[in-house]
């Protein structure tokens, strides 16, 4: 089987959109609005990559990508998932650290399939209450973010392994963490709430 190529460049990759798979777009320029990446019917992956300067809205276009697995905004300083990221089914790897987000949509909790969501170091003051949905994360990294307390539902996720929550404003530890036979590495600001 011949290794899938990976798009360094946009206008590479838009000669023939429909043929790419894997994407990175390194944000440099003083850009605040991303191309539209509806054409890209094929696409698998995309990582965007700016430097907390470059890029101010999430590409909703980004939605028509239905087949996307990887999709990864880190550094890009969105303060924003607009409704609609539930339309992506089949992402299983969502990385959205380091942004200046205060909240993830409720449709977030559509994505079923959705096994690693990385929301650590924004603004984030509360995860969505049926959280509970994702019935396939493993792993979820909300650390360095503004969360004062833990949804219910979160305790009810059967395939979460890994948790890091530490740097936010946790009222009380998070106990119920430990009850979570599947639970391996739990990483919180409190010292009695900790098995790594």
């Amino acid at each position: 089987m011949a290794a899938v190529k990976v798009y360094e460049s946009f206008p590479e990759a838009a000669k023939a959109p429909e043929k790419v798979r894997k994407l990175r777009v390194n944000v440099t320029s003083k850009r605040t609005t991303l191309p539209d990446f509806s054409a890209f019917t094929a696409l698998e992956e995309v990582w965007v990559r700016g430097n907390m300067q470059h890029v101010a809205e999430f590409p909703k276009s980004l939605f028509a990508c239905t087949g996307l697995t990887l999709l990864g905004m880190n550094g890009t300083a969105i303060t924003e998932i607009p409704r609609g990221i539930g339309k992506l089914r089949r992402l299983a790897f969502l990385y959205l650290s380091d942004n200046r987000l205060t909240a993830l949509p409720d449709d977030v909790t559509a994505l079923g399939e959705l096994r690693f969501l990385d929301c650590a170091i924004n603004k984030i003051q509360a995860l969505p209450d049926d959280v509970g949905r994702l019935g396939s994360l493993e792993k979820l990294l909300a650390y360095n973010n503004r969360l004062t307390r833990l949804p219910e539902s979160l305790f009810q996720l059967p395939k979460l392994e890994w948790i890091e929550l530490q740097g936010n404003a946790l009222a009380e530890p998070p106990a119920r963490l430990l009850e979570m036979p599947g639970l391996k590495h739990v990483l919180t600001s409190f010292p009695q709430v900790k098995r790594v």
